[in-house]
């Protein structure tokens, strides 16, 4: 529980400061990722999307410092709008994605094209859904539940890394390493922190770490098949 009390206000802000560092042409200039204007006939479902990630990202560092302060009666309030943002998350997730695709069929995304990187954005869409629901059905085991809503809220640092000219230096700008190689880094880097800090393996937090991954190879691997080729064809006429 001491060991709590730091790390995930920690881990917490760490994610909302690269978040930021990604998004700051969204935060500061209502404005795309390098500064373009947003997409007209999106940009409202754009902006409901981010402000909802955002506020997902800022509730996680509040409920975390809310435990750190032993103030569980205002946590267990609060825990009930995490809900609200997790559904409108993956409510604006698929038609933000499957309308950014047709309307710009040309696009490529870190190297991927517009429809492969579809099935890798469902797949991330997937992976919160999962870690927030295990989260919410775990709530009453502490350890359980804030490693499930950890590996959640990681779900959303490939878009701002990729976005951050300092990991596109060091990933490189196309590629699965580029989009989550800076995840996969600072996911286990909170692993081996709390092995080195409590002196044993945090098991929840390292196996929801090894589903996040494997939940991006798998997607990334199947993003390239002819079976998801001819279904995302399907999906972006439709």
């Amino acid at each position: 529980m001491k060991s709590d009390r730091y790390f995930y206000p920690i881990a917490s802000f760490i994610i909302l400061v690269l978040t930021f560092i990604g998004f700051r042409h969204f935060y500061l200039a209502g404005k795309g990722s390098v500064g373009q204007p947003l997409t007209p006939q999106i940009a409202t479902l754009v902006i409901v999307h981010g402000i909802a990630i955002t506020g997902w990202i800022v509730l996680f560092l509040v409920q975390s410092l809310l435990i750190a302060s032993n103030n569980r009666r205002l946590h267990m309030k609060l825990g009930w709008s995490a809900v609200g943002l997790a559904i409108i998350i993956a409510v604006t997730s698929i038609p933000v994605a499957i309308l950014g695709a047709r309307l710009s069929p040309d696009f490529n995304i870190v190297g991927f094209p517009r429809s492969q990187f579809l099935l890798i954005h469902f797949a991330d869409v997937l992976a919160f859904i999962v870690f927030v629901a295990l989260g919410l059905i775990l709530r009453k085991q502490a350890n359980r539940h804030r490693a499930m809503l950890l590996m959640a809220t990681m779900t959303f640092l490939p878009a701002a890394t990729t976005r951050t000219q300092f990991f596109t230096d060091h990933f490189g700008e196309e590629g699965w390493w580029s989009m989550n190689g800076p995840q996969f880094i600072l996911g286990a880097l909170f692993v081996v922190i709390r092995l080195i800090r409590d002196r044993s393996v945090d098991r929840w937090l390292t196996l929801g770490y090894a589903s996040l991954v494997s939940f991006n190879l798998l997607s990334e691997h199947l993003a390239v098949s002819e079976t998801w080729g001819r279904a995302a064809k399907w999906i972006l006429q439709g």
